[in-house]
């Protein structure tokens, strides 16, 4: 697991940022999600589509705030 993880204090937050935050962590479990089922398919030798869920996977990675991105 990642070593750090910035964290707001979410009773500090108004309404629009927390949906806008919500939006961005909603993302990033998808990418997340997606991620590891693209390396279960290699791992079971379904590259084909494998290589399909991680095209699905840059996209996921592009729509992820540029603050989040590794």
């Amino acid at each position: 697991m990642a070593d750090t993880i910035n964290v707001p204090n979410l009773d500090c937050l108004d309404q629009s940022e927390l949906r806008e935050l919500a939006k961005h962590l909603l993302a990033l479990s998808r990418y997340a999600s997606q991620k590891a089922h693209a390396m279960d398919l290699r791992s079971s030798g379904k590259i084909k589509l494998a290589l399909y869920a991680e095209e699905i996977l840059d996209k996921r990675y592009q729509a992820l705030p540029t603050e989040w991105r590794w």
